[in-house]
């Protein structure tokens, strides 16, 4: 899951993903007030972590953010899910939603660091498996653009097993464009019968080049995820296309 604030600069999350939400953080600049930023999207898929989750199924996709001049932010994202199609034994969910907090604090002039938590919930579908979780996460950030960070939950899709990812990304920003290359090691403490990357595997890589384009108040982006998981867990090389409209109130 995933989503940024534009106007705040303070990062996102894929989407994550969606969010992932994966998710960059980015700079926040000095404001003597609380910015509230409301987006309305569509995707061509939704991608969580390098991993289709709507197998080339449409996703609409909300988020609520709102920030403040201290640095403490949070909000609230969602998209719908098309399990159904997916391949990678995804449970039937309808819906997923995640919430999450975080604070934004500069070091210096060129370094910053960022640390929060996510909270994730899946909603709706054919079945009373609960796969809620949350996750923390820390990052150090060179001049906005270089990442460095960890997030890491206890209990994973709330299966009783820890997941680690180790993620770096650099943004290339110009004008109104913005080029983003991302690289993430994804790490199971342990894998069992339900919880691998698929043919029992306890970790992998995920790559990802995405292009946005702000024009007024709507963001068009472009992703090319590439992992080293097999087609069918709909991870091997997938691109997506997203349009959203976004609306901020200070």
């Amino acid at each position: 899951m995933t989503r940024r604030f534009r106007h705040l600069n303070i990062g996102r999350l894929v989407q994550q993903s969606a969010i992932g939400l994966g998710l960059l953080s980015t700079g926040l600049p000095a404001l003597s007030s609380t910015v509230v930023d409301i987006d309305i999207g569509i995707a061509s898929d939704y991608m969580r972590a390098g991993i289709s989750q709507n197998d080339g199924s449409p996703a609409l996709q909300l988020g609520l953010g709102v920030g403040h001049s201290s640095g403490l932010y949070g909000g609230l994202w969602a998209s719908n899910l098309d399990s159904d199609s997916a391949s990678n034994g995804a449970v039937d969910f309808d819906a997923e939603a995640a919430g999450y907090v975080g604070f934004y604090q500069p070091l210096s002039a060129e370094w910053a660091v960022d640390l929060g938590a996510t909270t994730y919930a899946f909603i709706g579908g054919d079945t009373d498996v609960d796969q809620d979780y949350a996750e923390f996460f820390g990052k150090v950030l060179w001049r906005d653009a270089l990442m460095l960070g960890i997030r890491h939950s206890d209990n994973w899709f709330n299966r009783e097993s820890a997941r680690s990812i180790v993620e770096t990304a650099y943004t290339f920003q110009r004008e109104s464009f913005a080029v983003e290359l991302y690289l993430a090691q994804h790490q199971l403490e342990e894998d069992n019968e339900l919880v691998n990357y698929g043919a029992g595997e306890d970790s992998y890589i995920h790559a990802r080049l995405g292009i946005t384009r702000t024009y007024n108040q709507w963001d068009y982006r472009f992703a090319v995820d590439r992992t080293n998981l097999g087609s069918e867990f709909d991870a091997a090389t997938n691109f997506s296309f997203s349009l959203h409209r976004y609306f901020s109130f200070n």
